[in-house]
């Protein structure tokens, strides 16, 4: 900016419910230039921002499934991000999602369905139709749950600016299979003077996806999860829908708890795990 030159910033933050089934959710900001924030930010969380998102959604819940419209943008208020570093722009995103328990005779179906045009001027960009279905049995008892579970992973594109080499219409379609079961075994134990229960829970988590060569496709909104227990138990190590991780691996994990018998609050908690991975996993983020 010039020295003489107006600087301001503006925010404008909204979420509204209009009757039981519409709602919209609007997060904007601007700023008049990439130093605004470094030199009047309040504390270390704006001084740090690199990206200002501007966003607005339109959700509508119906009887076991909704509907999300949205746009999506930023402003990188960090020079030192290369233009082709910067994230893409949703110009729309469409999600639908059905979710039905017990459709039949325990059968629980799910099935979400995305269409996104990411927007960049300086890589590649375009249109993504993923759809992803599953259909699983869970089968839950007071002592334990056993859940074998089936997915279809399926994503076309439609791109431009894409590498010399590279189609511009690949697409992607990869099965997961999974089975889930634990037990559940509890004993009475006291607890600082109050009786409790502790309980011994194991648990099994078998996941296959076969490998399938995705280095053709772009990588929109992918990234590989931050490793947390609950990762022992992901049907795919990557966020996003770009990327599908090939798996034939067990998880082993054991978990404790000790509860309040008086107001069934969990008092503390203990869990270990490992995965035994049978094969190399093979699929990688471009640049891994």
């Amino acid at each position: 900016y010039a020295e003489g030159d107006t600087r301001g910033g503006f925010s404008f933050q909204q979420e509204g419910h209009f009757g039981p089934r519409w709602s919209t959710n609007v997060n904007f900001n601007l700023v008049s230039d990439d130093t605004y924030l470094e030199d009047f930010g309040a504390d270390l969380n704006v001084t740090s921002t690199r990206n200002l998102e501007r966003r607005g959604d339109v959700r509508y819940r119906g009887d076991n499934w909704s509907l999300l419209g949205r746009l999506q943008g930023f402003q990188t208020v960090d020079r030192s991000i290369a233009p082709e570093d910067r994230p893409y722009n949703r110009l729309p995103q469409v999600l639908y999602v059905y979710d039905r328990g017990n459709l039949w005779q325990g059968i629980d179906v799910r099935l979400e369905a995305e269409n996104v045009y990411f927007d960049h001027s300086d890589k590649v960009h375009g249109d993504r139709l993923a759809i992803r279905p599953s259909v699983s049995l869970p089968l839950r008892r007071p002592y334990g749950h056993l859940i074998p579970k089936a997915t279809l992973n399926h994503a076309s594109y439609w791109l431009d600016d894409q590498g010399l080499g590279n189609p511009d219409s690949p697409n992607l379609t990869v099965p997961t299979l999974s089975l889930d079961g634990s037990l559940v075994f509890e004993r009475s134990h006291g607890w600082l003077g109050d009786d409790a229960t502790q309980t011994l829970e194991p648990r099994l988590y078998y996941l296959y996806t076969p490998y399938e060569d995705q280095d053709d496709l772009p990588v929109f909104d992918s990234a590989e999860y931050d490793f947390t227990f609950a990762s022992l138990f992901r049907e795919n190590r990557f966020t996003g829908r770009d990327r599908i991780g090939d798996a034939n691996q067990l998880t082993l994990a054991l978990t404790s708890r000790i509860i309040n018998d008086s107001d069934g609050r969990e008092l503390l908690r203990g869990s270990i795990g490992q995965i035994l991975y049978f094969e190399d996993r093979r699929v990688q983020l471009q640049g891994s």
